[in-house]
C-alpha cells in the first residue's frame, strides 16, 4: 500500500500495517481527503483511534503529511496515515478495516459513483468496511451553480426523494441508507476545512448528509 511520509511516497507491507492497527481502538477512514485537514484534526483530537486519509493525488496531502511527520510538539501524529489511492481501486490491505468512513463533498468520479450507485465505488467502500461500520457522506451540487457540470457528467438532480428512490441500489452493496438529512451552509462550518469553509461562507446551498449502516 502506498502512503505518504512527508512528501515522499513509500510502500508498506501487510505486516507493518497490521502492527500499526493493533495499537488503536478503531480505524476511521476519510475517502477523497483532499488536503487532509479534516482527518488530521480528527486524529489530533482522538489519539486512541487510527485515522486514514485517502486521495488519488499525493500533492493534495503534502502539507498535512509533512506536519504529521514532525515531532509531537510541532504537530506530529502517530495515529494518521495518508494513503495514495483512487476510490475505485482501494488497496486490498484495507479490506474489512474501517469502523467508520467519511466522504466530505466529493467531486469527479467519487461523487458520480455515489449519486449513481456505481459498482466500482460502492463495492470498494463496502470492501474496506467492517460489519456494522458507519458511513457518512456530505454531498452538494446544484443546477444554479454547476449546471454545465451536471450536463457534462449526466448527473441526477439531488433531492431527498431522489435518495429515497435509489436506496435499494445501495442495499445491493450492503449499504443501508439509514437517514438522509437536508442541511444548509452552516453545517459545513462544523467540518472546518478550507474547502468546506469556502462553501459555507459562499452562496446558499442544499447539502445532503447521507448516513449509512454497512452490513
Amino acid at each position: 500500500m502506498n502512503i505518504l511520509k512527508g512528501k515522499q511516497i513509500i510502500e508498506i507491507n501487510q505486516a507493518s500495517f497490521d502492527a500499526l492497527k493493533i495499537r488503536f481502538k478503531q480505524v476511521i477512514v476519510d475517502i477523497g481527503t483532499g488536503d487532509g485537514e479534516f482527518v488530521y484534526k480528527l486524529a489530533k483530537s482522538n489519539p486512541e483511534n487510527l485515522y486514514i486519509g485517502i486521495d488519488a493525488t499525493a500533492e493534495n496531502m503534502h502539507a498535512y503529511s509533512v506536519k504529521m511527520s514532525r515531532k509531537p510538539a510541532k504537530g506530529g501524529l502517530d495515529n494518521l496515515l495518508f494513503v495514495v489511492a483512487n476510490a475505485a481501486q482501494l488497496p486490498q490491505m484495507l479490506h474489512a478495516t474501517a469502523n467508520a468512513i467519511y466522504i466530505n463533498l466529493p467531486w469527479g468520479s467519487l461523487r458520480d459513483g455515489l449519486v449513481k450507485a456505481d459498482y466500482d465505488i460502492l463495492e470498494n467502500i463496502r470492501c474496506i468496511a467492517k460489519i456494522d461500520a458507519k458511513l457518512q457522506v456530505l454531498i452538494t451540487y446544484s443546477p444554479k451553480y454547476e449546471n454545465q457540470e451536471i450536463e457534462n457528467r449526466k448527473l441526477p438532480i439531488l433531492s431527498l426523494s431522489y435518495f429515497d428512490d435509489i436506496h435499494a441500489l445501495y442495499q445491493d452493496f450492503g449499504l443501508y441508507l439509514r437517514k438522509t438529512t437536508l442541511l444548509n451552509n452552516d453545517a459545513l462550518k462544523k467540518v472546518g476545512t478550507k474547502w468546506t469553509n469556502k462553501l459555507a461562507f459562499g452562496k446558499t446551498r442544499d447539502i445532503y448528509q447521507l448516513n449509512f449502516d454497512i452490513r
